[in-house]
């Protein structure tokens, strides 16, 4: 059986192990007791110390609505609207949000990302430009689309490309890069003849395989700023900023001056706020004017992952719409996800606590996945709930019978619904099927990513059993520190990261001026420290300045900008004789590991 899916364990690890990788790339001590350390530190059974998380939580099946097939066939929509989509099927949120808006609605889309938030204000707005098409309405802009980064709208006009080949639904994308007029288009464009559709796409694919830059362009896309003042697209793909360049430059002026204007969404609409978010509603109200329109002739969408209020909760959504917008707060509708309802057995196992190393088996899980290992599974499965996986030709779907009644992922499932960090998720886990712990240790760590990993490889009709979401915070290796050992070699010399710092001093009874910032040399790996010392300088190429203490010369460190930067090392890699250095080009001083100050002789 051959699985096509990603399992989010194995995928989150990879990227945790490349970014790891990288850092190390980009900190390469060549020191082999300081490099081993670094490794070691950024690499611990269950993630490292520059990674925070992971936070879990668990997706769910949306539920499913009508098909855009059987719409079409009952009269609800035009009969060519499902041909312009790969996904016919919409899910119940999708369904909603195009009966609120084919009846004048305007909506707040508020669902998660990989939602198809998209597809939700996008159907019913081609639905209406088919319409127009047949019923030969002149040429004129119908549906602003509005996105916060130009990727994003990018991203779209690409969608919009394969999507609109053919159907003679015109669209274009204003931003800061559109060529002003044909003689700007870039050779990687290639233009699609007119009446060529989606089927002749392929052909075109074919023939520039070689060229990955190749740009297919269907006759519908207005490529240039000049093609769309001389021919308004149905679609306008911008950002706010050259929306409001297009409305106060003349020429463009044509685009807007009593358009047919129907819909204006916004992408992510919960950025828009403050001072910024008042001007683009300004803005708004501008552009229904230019266009003719009264406040609520014009549909206005906005789409947010989430808009909350913990006092005013859902009517938070419509009163942000209602200002933003400029619209009439009784015909704004808030379209949120629905879920299917998943069944479970009323009969439920409870789990015993494995008795291996379920951090080892999580490794062993993965790699069981990865080869597609019906036995290996078969093994794991066993070592992890201490019951018999039955042998079928069919392991995932097995496994998902299996899993789905035990009580653990039962409880998963019930409790995963906001992301938590591990330990806070494994605590109500455990406490939900009454083992009760209070400090989470690995092995229950382990236990549960086993099973999420199950969970996720785990599937019947298609559907995994458990959809685990792992989100994580990253950060880089600047700022590690080292702490320095004895003469005699009791006490290592240590690297750390700055965040160790208090552990350090408290553990070493050292002083934070002790533990100075690690820098390297990013081409040969040799390893430099870094301190701001009182009245240091160097006078003919020797340390100079400083204290007189007895015999000796001292310098104190202080904060930065309170002395002079001083850099040094406690050994040079890669030298093996040290008198091949000349002496001019070295200078000794002793570092004390207790307090960080620099003395010109030892033994003070």
């Amino acid at each position: 059986m051959a699985l096509e899916y990603i399992n989010p364990v194995r995928f989150a690890q990879q990227v945790n192990e490349q970014f790891i990788n990288y850092q190390l790339t980009a900190f390469p001590l060549s020191d082999p007791d300081l490099g081993d350390q670094a490794r070691a530190m950024l690499r611990t059974k269950l993630g490292s110390p520059l990674i925070k998380g992971p936070y879990v939580s668990l997706s769910r099946s949306f539920r499913l609505g009508r098909n855009l097939n059987d719409m079409a066939k009952a009269g609800l929509v035009h009969p060519a609207l499902p041909g312009l989509t790969d996904y016919p099927g919409l899910f119940a949120h999708q369904d909603r949000a195009f009966e609120e808006i084919a009846q004048g609605h305007h909506c707040l889309i508020t669902t998660g990302t990989g939602s198809g938030k998209t597809e939700a204000f996008l159907y019913p707005i081609l639905n209406h430009c088919l319409e127009l098409r047949d019923a030969g309405e002149p040429e004129g802009l119908v549906a602003i689309l509005v996105y916060p980064m130009n990727a994003l709208a990018y991203d779209q006009l690409n969608r919009l490309r394969k999507m609109l080949a053919g159907s003679q639904i015109s669209f274009g994308m204003y931003t800061g890069t559109t060529p002003s007029n044909e003689g700007e288009v870039g050779g990687d464009v290639v233009r699609m003849k007119p009446g060529e559709g989606k089927a002749d796409i392929p052909k075109y694919e074919q023939k520039y395989k070689s060229h990955p830059g190749i740009v297919i362009s269907p006759s519908e896309e207005r490529l240039t700023e000049q093609q769309m003042a001389a021919h308004p697209p149905r679609i306008l793909l911008t950002n706010v900023n050259q929306l409001e360049y297009l409305i106060t430059r003349g020429k463009d002026l044509g685009m807007f001056i009593n358009a047919p204007l129907k819909f204006i969404v916004f992408d992510e609409a919960h950025t828009y706020s403050g001072a910024s978010g008042a001007e683009v509603a300004c803005l708004i109200r501008r552009i229904k004017a230019f266009c003719g329109k009264d406040a609520d002739e014009v549909i206005c969408v906005g789409t947010s992952a989430t808009i909350t209020d913990p006092e005013l909760g859902e009517e938070a959504g419509k009163r942000f719409a209602q200002r933003f917008f400029g619209v009439n707060p009784d015909k704004i509708a808030l379209v949120k996800e629905e879920y299917e309802k998943e069944q479970f057995p009323g009969s439920r196992y409870s789990p015993p606590v494995p008795s291996t190393d379920t951090v080892v088996l999580l490794d062993e899980i993965l790699k069981a996945l990865d080869d597609n290992d019906a036995t290996g599974v078969a093994k794991a499965y066993n070592q992890l709930t201490g019951k018999t996986l039955p042998p079928s030709s069919n392991w995932s779907e097995t496994l998902y019978d299996q899993l789905k009644s035990s009580d653990y992922i039962y409880q998963l499932f019930h409790h995963l619904d906001r992301a938590n960090a591990l330990d806070e998720s494994v605590q109500k886990i455990c406490n939900a099927i009454g083992r009760g712990i209070i400090q989470p240790t690995n092995a229950h760590k382990g236990e549960l990513l086993c099973y999420l990993v199950m969970g996720a490889a785990a599937e019947k009709n298609g559907n995994p059993l458990l959809r685990p979401k792992l989100h994580y915070f990253v950060r880089g290796l600047e700022g590690a520190v080292a702490s320095f050992g004895d003469k005699d070699g009791a006490e290592p010399d240590r690297v750390m990261l700055s965040m160790s710092l208090n552990q350090a001093m408290e553990r070493y009874g050292v002083d934070a001026k002790a533990c100075p910032p690690v820098l390297v040399c990013r081409t040969c790996g040799q390893h430099y420290f870094e301190g701001y010392y009182r009245n240091f300088r160097i006078d003919r190429k020797k340390p100079a300045g400083g204290d007189a203490e007895g015999d000796n010369v001292i310098w104190e460190p202080v904060d930065e900008g309170a002395g002079n930067r001083v850099v040094f090392t406690n050994r040079l890699v890669g030298i093996e004789d040290e008198g091949d250095i000349k002496e001019f080009e070295k200078s000794q001083l002793f570092f004390c590991r207790w307090c960080g100050t620099l003395h010109q002789h030892s033994g003070s």
